[in-house]
């Protein structure tokens, strides 16, 4: 399968491989980082999300989304936008896995109004309906929107995930948390491919 990964703010492409490699490896003192977009500024998330839109037409198709903290919720955000607005009758990725994602904003309130509504399941519904994967540590202080962002998505599709750490991708130093990120990573892949 081919993924599209999207690292989260203050850290860059290659920080992010690394952090998803098996072998733990140092960050360099000369690397770059970035941020997809500034949550304060509509603008800059307009723009975000206009140059995914514009990347995955590109490089794609891509079977799924792998995407950690902003980069999860800029993943979220394209999937509902998506859905909302009719934009395909078919998603832009078959899976996605979710890792340490942060609350989701209407869209429609925040770009047009300015307004910072977090989307949520009770006003919202289901509008991800692809499988879903959500990994998040129980020591993050973002863990609550990272269960609010898992209840968006519809609920025989969602595997849910937590682990013991913070806000971080899992690592290879906790056996379980490791296997049990593979475990949910390999069930959401594995309903996308009977879907």
């Amino acid at each position: 399968m081919r993924f599209l990964c999207l690292h989260g703010a203050g850290t860059s492409s290659e920080l992010f491989e690394s952090q998803t490699e098996l072998a733990s490896i140092s960050k360099t003192d000369n690397a770059t980082y970035y941020a997809y977009y500034v949550p304060a500024i509509r603008d800059t998330v307009r723009e975000a999300l206009d140059d995914l839109d514009e990347y995955i037409a590109e490089e794609g198709p891509f079977d799924g989304v792998l995407a950690f903290s902003q980069g999860a919720c800029l993943a979220v955000m394209h999937l509902v936008r998506q859905s909302v607005e009719h934009r395909s009758n078919t998603p832009s990725f078959r899976c996605a896995i979710f890792i340490a994602c942060p609350n989701v904003y209407d869209l429609a309130a925040f770009v047009e109004h300015g307004e910072f509504r977090c989307l949520n399941p009770k006003d919202d519904g289901h509008p991800i309906e692809i499988p879903t994967v959500h990994i998040w540590g129980e020591q993050d202080g973002l863990s609550e929107q990272s269960r609010g962002v898992s209840e968006l998505c519809k609920p025989s599709m969602a595997t849910v995930f937590v682990h013991e750490g913070s806000h971080e991708v899992p690592k290879s130093s906790g056996k379980s948390t490791l296997a049990g990120s593979v475990k949910a990573m390999r069930r959401g892949i594995t309903l996308a491919a009977l879907v």
